[in-house]
Order: C-alpha cells, then structure tokens, then sequence
C-alpha cells in the first residue's frame, strides 16, 4: 500500500509476506528485545529480506513478525509459530467468550 508498510516492498510480482501474532514472550525470545523496544532496533532489519523471520514493520509493537517469501527449509518454524499465533487466538476468543457470559443483558 503506498505510503503505508513500504519497507517490506510488497510490490515486487508475486511477493506475498506470512504476518504471525507471536505476543511478547515469543517475540523477545526471536529477536532479543521485547516489542516495545522495536523502534530502537528498527534500523538493524532489511525488512525485504525473503525467508527470514523478521519484527513486522507496522506491527512489531504488537508482537507480530513477518516473513516475506517464506521457503520450503522455514516450514519446522513456521508450523512452530502458526501453533503459537493459534494459541493466542483460541485465547482471545475464549477470554471474549467467557466476558459475554459474565455480562449481564
């Protein structure tokens, strides 16, 4: 989108990125920082880079990486971070459920 999330230069014919909520434990723990630190260490990322895991460019500070044009040898990985953003999914949903159940009509 020009003029929004550039850096990952989606542009490119056939270039598509995986987005994965990672929350901040898993975040840290690939990258080294938490994501609230993101902008100091933003300059250190090639954000085109294909097939590497990377802090999402737009939103790192919400725990999310990306990977631009993942490959075939990431896939151990990536199932790995799909179970995590799964996870965290089936969390938000059930924490939601279970605040409509506790609201009163």
């Amino acid at each position: 989108m020009p003029g929004f999330d550039e850096a990952a230069q989606l542009d490119r014919p056939g270039v598509f990125r995986l987005n994965l909520d990672l929350g901040r434990a898993e975040f840290e723990r690939r990258f080294g920082f938490p994501p609230r630190d993101f902008e100091a260490h933003r300059d250190s990322f090639d954000f085109a880079r294909l097939d590497t895991l990377l802090p999402h460019p737009s939103y790192a500070l919400y725990g999310f990486g990306s990977i631009v044009m993942p490959g075939p040898q990431l896939l151990p990985e990536i199932d790995q971070l799909l179970a995590i953003a799964h996870r965290r999914a089936v969390d938000r949903h059930e924490r939601a459920a279970r605040r409509a159940v506790d609201q009163p009509e």
